[in-house]
């Protein structure tokens, strides 16, 4: 990887990092349309959906590794 492309690759991922996704914009109208305790429980939805997300990721990369373990080891 050259310089200019680390570069590159740094300036979109911070880009990427410092701009809002949808969970910010549900969150946000949530809270501005019926008040903070209904905001929260969005917040709550989006970190166990989260939560969930990552487990499967985990789990089935977990399971390819040991079904394709020997392939992986060669």
């Amino acid at each position: 990887m050259t310089l200019l492309s680390t570069l590159s690759f740094a300036l979109a991922m911070l880009v990427l990092a410092a701009s809002p996704g949808p969970g910010v914009s549900a969150t946000v109208s949530r809270s501005l349309s019926c008040g903070f305790r209904p905001a929260l429980a969005v917040v709550a939805g989006i970190i166990l959906g989260d939560i969930i997300f990552l487990l499967f990721a985990i789990f089935g990369l977990a399971v390819l590794a040991q079904t394709l373990g020997i392939f992986l080891s060669l």
